[in-house]
């Protein structure tokens, strides 16, 4: 759902990266970074914003989690996982489904092309209106696509 691997981060999201400031900045800042960008992730209704954030809010406060957050962005590829999909693509035999919401803007819906293009045995479903968390947002339609497939 919404895969990582091809998006570039923000150049002020890449000083999160950096040794020593990057952990001063989160710790420091990050609860509003973090809050104030997480709206960006969702369309839509905003009863489901509301409450996200508010869950969201909850799992800031969790000891570790920004640590994880920016070890995440530290180390691990979020732009350049185009030959670990390819990989993936070359597997024989196997199934998978590939979600994705129409307007997620966190890990452009356009990038869903290259995907399938590297793993073109994915399953396919897009998902009109859903934004980066679309699993959340518009759980219905996600889980409908995931039954399915799993039916078959």
């Amino acid at each position: 759902i919404a895969p990582a691997g091809m998006m570039q981060l923000p150049r002020a999201s890449r000083l999160l990266t950096l040794p020593g400031i990057g952990w001063w900045i989160l710790r420091v800042f990050g609860d509003r970074i973090i809050v104030r960008r997480m709206p960006h992730t969702l369309t839509g209704n905003p009863d489901h914003l509301r409450v996200f954030m508010e869950e969201y809010a909850r799992q800031l406060r969790f000891k570790g989690y920004k640590r994880a957050l920016r070890a995440t962005m530290r180390d691990y590829d979020l732009a350049r996982m185009d030959p670990v999909y390819e990989r993936a693509g070359k597997q024989a035999g196997r199934s998978g489904m590939l979600i994705w919401g129409t307007a997620d803007t966190v890990v452009n819906y356009a990038l869903h092309e290259r995907v399938l293009g590297l793993v073109p045995w994915l399953n396919f479903q897009a998902v009109d209106g859903g934004g980066h968390t679309v699993n959340y947002e518009l759980s219905d339609a996600v889980n409908r696509h995931i039954i399915d497939m799993l039916t078959e």
